[in-house]
């Protein structure tokens, strides 16, 4: 059912007996409470509860009903019939459509300057209305951003928000809404809540007009700085709190209790039945109740609780003697403007500090980059200058090794053209032919091979670097740490060449070959 839709007889009956106000209507009218529900539920009625019993008060949009005859959110035909023309139709009509959604369309301005999100504390019904029919035009005009929701609380009672969500999830709007529905920042809605359920604040019930003047005189000082009172009941006891910006600074009211003198010590009782007690035996005495040890001192105490720990502790102002909290309620907004500064410099030295640290964290970052980079560079030179120097030598002692087979070839061919055996003399010029060409492979001037094919300037690999890097690693600007043993290994016996391994000879004085 629609929020504008018609009344019937019975509720439209019902709705003129609650504004004429001759014969309240009340919870003892408990063949009407459906009735009234109706009514509520369409935001022409309110009910509030006064001694445990509510009450039915008509509201501006019922006033508005029974002077005219319809809901004040109901739909007019003629701005639906004009949107559509405007959108469709010729120029004239399509400009009077937009002139009626202007004022929406700064509602819709209005949400995206203010981060998607209008909080109004407490609006009357005028303003509430007045916001509902913001909305409709915006939805019925199509004013909506693609991709947007436009969600609203708080039409008949408490803050009014309006929310424009892209987030696609209603997590956001969830919280949003039930947090409303949890807190007050109005003193009588604050005094109503409290009168409902008193043990829901720390306080005797004698002693609450007491805390209704100061959270009125508290909620009227912090207004006068900029700030906001609040309540929450989220949890069963109810908790204070001053709103500043987008932070909220935990108020603390509750009353004192002091100790009880205890009655005088028991008798001990021994714990068996026996004979009479006699030194040494166990003695049970019977523990004074937790409950017991204090009570209720008639005195309020009020302090500034710390937004979250570690923040520093605000002041506390307590009853003394003749002087009640009342007369220091003043000093509470200068000290929470004291502890705001207080905190707000201690965040901007945190920060600084924070920054000092982070530059000279990035200066020995770099630093030790420069220096590895430093002896990358040097390690690459002389890991490059050794492997010249291999590559040199392994080719010297292959040139060297040719010219020797060289000269062995040619007394072979001496030898077997002195020799008379023509097998003999055939064999040995297959061994002539065989070492003549193995002696083309071997020598680095006629089959230049590694010195052909390796880079004078070669990349060199993280493994070829390290033995050069005194400790540093290949691959970044850190140190390397790497297993040592403190044993030596025991030798292992040089492995078998592999098949069509090349081979070439040694120097004098070393073993007669050398497999590469």
């Amino acid at each position: 059912m629609k929020r504008w839709e018609k009344l019937n007889d019975r509720q439209l009956s019902l709705l003129r007996r609650i504004c004429e106000g001759a014969d309240p209507v009340t919870a003892k009218d408990s063949g009407l409470a459906a009735t009234v529900y109706a009514l509520r539920g369409r935001g022409l009625v309110i009910t509030p509860r006064r001694a445990g019993v509510w009450h039915a008060e008509i509201t501006e949009a019922g006033k508005f009903y029974l002077d005219h005859g319809y809901h004040p959110d109901r739909p007019d035909p003629v701005s639906r019939s004009s949107s559509i023309e405007g959108s469709t139709g010729a120029s004239g009509q399509r400009s009077q459509g937009v002139e009626d959604a202007g004022p929406a369309q700064r509602l819709i301005e209005q949400l995206q300057q203010a981060d998607g999100i209008i909080h109004i504390s407490n609006p009357d019904m005028e303003t509430r209305a007045s916001y509902r029919r913001l909305i409709d035009v915006v939805k019925r005009h199509g004013l909506v951003p693609e991709g947007y929701r436009l969600r609203h609380t708080g039409r008949d009672r408490g803050d009014l928000i309006i929310m424009l969500d892209g987030s696609g999830s209603d997590t956001d709007w969830n919280r949003v809404r039930l947090n409303t529905r949890n807190q007050f920042f109005d003193p009588a809605a604050m005094a109503d809540v409290l009168n409902r359920d008193a043990s829901r604040i720390c306080v005797s019930p004698e002693l609450l007009p007491r805390v209704f003047i100061i959270l009125e005189r508290l909620a009227r000082e912090a207004e006068r700085r900029g700030y906001r009172l609040g309540m929450s009941t989220k949890h069963p006891k109810v908790t204070f709190y001053i709103v500043v910006g987008n932070r909220q600074w935990g108020l603390e009211l509750l009353e004192d209790r002091e100790p009880i003198q205890p009655p005088p010590p028991r008798p001990p009782f021994r714990s068996h039945i026996g004979p009479p007690h006699r030194k040494g035996d166990p003695i049970i005495r019977e523990p004074l109740a937790e409950t017991e040890k204090t009570r209720p001192s008639g005195r309020l105490t009020l302090k500034l609780a710390p937004p979250h720990f570690g923040a520093r502790q605000g002041g506390r102002w307590v009853d003394k003697g003749r002087t009640l909290i009342e007369s220091k309620l003043r000093e509470v907004i200068p000290e929470l403007d004291r502890l705001l500064n207080a905190e707000e410099q201690a965040r901007i030295e945190h920060e600084r500090r924070l920054r000092e640290l982070q530059e000279e964290r990035e200066r020995k970052e770099r630093e030790q980059r420069t220096r590895w980079e430093a002896a990358v560079r040097e390690a690459q030179e002389a890991a490059a200058e050794e492997r010249r120097r291999r590559l040199f030598a392994n080719a010297l002692e292959a040139w060297r090794s040719a010219a020797e087979l060289r000269r062995f070839c040619a007394v072979l061919q001496e030898s077997a053209a002195a020799n008379e055996d023509a097998e003999t003399v055939k064999n040995l010029t297959l061994w002539i032919r065989w070492g003549q060409s193995l002696t083309d492979t071997l020598d680095p001037v006629l089959a230049p091979g590694a010195l052909a094919e390796e880079d004078f300037d070669p990349e060199l690999d993280g493994d070829e670097l390290r033995p050069y890097l005194d400790g540093w690693s290949p691959y970044g600007p850190h140190i390397e740490y790497r297993f040592r043993s403190t044993t030596q290994p025991p030798s292992a016996p040089p492995a078998p060449p592999a098949r069509g391994q090349a081979w070439r000879f040694s120097r004098e004085g070393t073993e007669w070959w050398r497999w590469t």
